[in-house]
């Protein structure tokens, strides 16, 4: 998306003290704006900037999430409700899953941790 000259903003909480955003940094239309995806002012904020989101904040795989129950449900559930809400009919969200949001792979089955 930087490549093809859009603007893009990333919310990020820097939870795992990676550097994964580096590469983007050289972009005059890129910006970092630390923080948790869970909490609604600044969501609101950003939202209110926004075309399109693509929320990306998720705990993800069986471990991770039985790790942490309460904080799977806010960051993977909770916080996209929320981004919803605050989106206007205008705006798009796209959501990418990843099995551990759709099931484990066979049709009326959801990933339960065991």
């Amino acid at each position: 998306m930087l490549g093809l000259g859009h603007e893009v903003t990333v919310l990020e909480s820097f939870y795992f003290h990676q550097n994964s955003l580096l590469d983007c940094c050289q972009y005059e239309k890129f910006q970092v704006v630390r923080g948790d995806s869970r909490d609604e002012a600044p969501m609101k904020t950003l939202a209110a900037k926004a075309d399109l989101m693509i929320p990306l904040a998720a705990l993800v795989g069986v471990p991770s999430c039985n790790l942490d129950a309460i904080a799977t449900q806010t960051t993977n559930q909770d916080a996209i409700e929320m981004l919803c809400r605050l989106a206007s009919r205008d705006q798009r969200v796209i959501l990418p899953v990843t099995n551990s949001g759709c099931g484990i792979g066979e049709k009326g089955q959801p990933c339960t941790g065991r």
